[in-house]
Formats: structure tokens, sequence, C-alpha cells
């Protein structure tokens, strides 16, 4: 059979896209190379013509999973007015889908915590995403003039990737909503008080 001159190229995204899900879902250190060739339906083997180890493959997965979600969290925003821009990434980030999409959601909320332990190689992989990420993100941050807007980046996107993970963390579901419904609330005053500054 021969293949179309990009089959290696698609074979080799389709495996980290699918192993960016079982990471997710297991942590890194759980998920094997076996569980993630097969949900991308190809043998074991077959791994290392793409990747040299374990490693390398988790290092592509994280620099992947913060170029996703840049993606979906800013698409669609141009020439929208700021205030419904600043919405819009706040409604997309902090809600009940996200929550409940342990495996499709941001890498943040579902990894951090495993990251911090691991290797210097994979934490330095993360540190450029979150770069990358923080970068784009302020762009959107309402600025009121109280801390410069890198800052209030950080301290925002800090406060959504910690509502999501906090929500998943506990049982009771109504507890689980007013984290979040408290963290967006909070997140959009930012647009509300800056609205209310005399001109």
């Amino acid at each position: 059979m021969r293949y179309a001159k990009d089959h290696k190229v698609q074979t080799h995204e389709k495996i980290v896209t699918v192993a960016n899900r079982r990471f997710r879902e297991q942590g890194f250190a759980d998920a094997t190379i076996p569980d993630v060739m097969g949900d991308a339906g190809l043998t074991h083997g077959g791994f290392y013509a793409h990747f040299t180890s374990k490693n390398a493959l988790i290092e592509e997965a994280i620099a992947k999973a913060f170029r996703d979600s840049i993606l979906v969290l800013f698409a669609k925003l141009d020439g929208l007015d700021g205030k419904v821009q600043w919405e819009k990434v706040v409604r997309r980030y902090l809600n009940e889908r996200h929550r409940d999409s342990l495996t499709e959601g941001c890498l943040m909320p579902a990894l951090s915590g495993e990251i911090a332990r691991m290797e210097e190689v994979h934490r330095g992989r993360y540190e450029a995403g979150l770069k990358e990420f923080l970068a784009t993100l302020e762009a959107y941050v309402p600025d009121d003039g109280s801390l410069p807007k890198d800052r209030r980046a950080v301290a925002l996107l800090a406060l959504m990737v910690g509502g999501v993970l906090l929500s998943r963390a506990v049982a009771d579901r109504e507890f689980s909503d007013r984290i979040l419904e408290a963290c967006r609330e909070f997140a959009l005053g930012q647009v509300h008080e800056r609205s209310k500054e005399p001109a």
C-alpha cells in the first residue's frame, strides 16, 4: 500500500493528540506507550518511528496542548468590543463543560501538579507554553490601572485555572458549580469595575 506524502506527519500528529487525551485522563506517569498507540489504532512497535522515548512524546504533547488551548480559547475574537472579548474568554474557560471535559480541556488544571514534580526539561516546555498563553491572554485582559497588564494576566489566569481545578476536585456538584460561578463573577467583574470609573 502506498501512503500519501504527509502520512507520517499526520500519524505523528494523531499520536500526540491521543496522547494528550490519555495524559489528561491518567497522568503522565500512568499512561503507557501501548495505551497511547492503541488509542491511535497503531501498534506499540510503531511508536519508535516517531519518537525516541516517552519523554520526547511528553515534551511534544505539552507544547501541542498549549497551542490547542490558545487556538480554542481565543478563536473569533477579532473585531469585537474589548469587554465582549474578555467576557467570551472567561465564559469559555470557567464553565461546566470545561470542568466536565477532563480529557479535552486545558492542560493546566489537569496536569500542572504532576508537571511540578517532573524533570526540568518538561517543566521548561510547560513554562514556555505558559508564557505564550499569558502573552496571548494579556491582550484581552482589562486594564484598570491598578497593576500592569502582564501581572493582571498572571493573577487572572491563576484564578481561572484554580477555579476549574477546585471545581473538579470536590464531590458535591452544587459546591462545584458555586466555585465556577464565583470565579467567573470575579473575573467578569474586572471589566465591570473598570466601566464604573469616571471618564
